[in-house]
């Protein structure tokens, strides 16, 4: 008797039942269903830095040098993060890899993911009125975990569930795009815009308590997106690799050969790997502390409006224009000139910027 895998219960099994990609599946799917966990992982990387600091001169008001002290360790916390997120994002994909079952791999194991990441994303904000210096052992905890399973688990779905869905290059255009528009245009306008412009400066700002309850009840809202999501993906290569009993595995030593091998997915990964310490650098309140500081966003609340219409215009164009470039001209020269215009203009931007400084 053979045994049966738990994977492969009903359960997991996906609503959609086509061959093709359907309407449905690209609405619900790939369109309404990854605002769950796009909500609360967008919202925490707008808020975390927010909250800290909020906390801190809470806590600290009158000691300067205990401030300091805590944006060092938070720092610290940080960078160890990171190299942990090394780590994770190596075991993660193989556990993915050692799933076995007929309902896909990274299906079977998003709702344990996603519902992670909700119960971190409403606990990382949670505190008292006695708030003690043992608090911060229980966040830091908390932040770690959060960026190092939940947050790597969701951008290795988020980057490959496409792929997986379907064979026909149409389809992926089709559906990258979709998930383009939901991370880019919907996500930007309900946590980039409202967020930013009204919960922060009106809500948050006044009330530290205030975090946590704008996660939960986003939680509240993402639990059946991510449900959502879940039933109505479905990982059609994985299926047709089950079925087909298809033993044969490349070595990783061959594919990593043929990758590096490849001119083009190097350059892609050295800018990658730029653009990712840029925005490491930038760090992720950057945008609010501008507005409030250098742009007087905190005697006059229209500059939000107006920094967020300013730099959003640009991004829903770019979100609405770069599938039929891409469907043109090919996702391969798109991004090559997409990449080398964001460079020169960055390098633009540095060199005027020393100009300045030596005038």
């Amino acid at each position: 008797m053979s045994k049966t895998n738990f994977f492969d219960s009903k359960i997991f099994k996906s609503r959609v039942t086509t061959r093709t990609v359907s309407t449905k599946e690209k609405i619900l799917g790939h369109l309404i269903g990854p605002l769950g966990l796009i909500f609360i992982i967008n919202t925490i990387a707008a808020l975390v830095e927010k909250f800290f600091t909020q906390q801190v001169g809470a806590m600290y008001a009158n000691n300067i040098d205990k401030i300091t002290q805590m944006g060092t360790v938070y720092e610290t916390v940080m960078t160890i993060t990171k190299l942990v997120g090394i780590v994770t994002g190596i075991l993660i994909p193989l556990l993915i890899s050692k799933t076995k079952s007929s309902n896909g791999r990274f299906r079977t194991l998003y709702p344990f993911f996603g519902i992670l990441s909700v119960i971190l994303g409403c606990t990382i904000f949670l505190r008292n009125d006695n708030v003690t210096d043992k608090f911060w052992i229980t966040f830091f905890i908390l932040l770690v975990v959060y960026h190092t399973i939940a947050c790597v688990f969701f951008y290795l779905f988020r980057d490959n569930i496409v792929s997986l869905s379907s064979r026909s290059a149409k389809e992926k255009y089709q559906l990258s795009f979709i998930r383009k528009a939901s991370w880019t245009l919907i996500s930007g306008i309900i946590i980039g815009m409202i967020i930013n412009m009204v919960v922060l400066p009106l809500w948050l700002e006044k009330d530290i308590n205030g975090y946590a309850l704008l996660l939960i009840i986003l939680s509240i809202v993402s639990i059946p997106l991510i449900f959502l999501e879940f039933y109505y993906t479905r990982e059609r290569i994985i299926e047709e690799d089950v079925e087909e009993k298809i033993k044969e595995e490349i070595p990783i030593k061959v594919q990593l050969k043929a990758l590096f091998s490849d001119k083009f997915f190097i350059i892609m990964t050295i800018i990658s790997t730029v653009i990712t310490i840029a925005d490491n650098f930038k760090g992720g309140n950057v945008q609010y502390f501008y507005i409030k500081f250098c742009l007087n966003g905190e005697n006059n609340p229209l500059m939000y409006t107006i920094y967020q219409v300013v730099t959003g215009v640009p991004l829903g164009i770019g979100a609405i224009a770069i599938y039929p470039l891409a469907k043109k001209y090919g996702i391969k020269n798109v991004s090559l000139i997409g990449f080398a215009l964001l460079l020169s203009f960055f390098g633009s931007t540095i060199g005027c910027s020393f100009g300045a400084f030596s005038c």
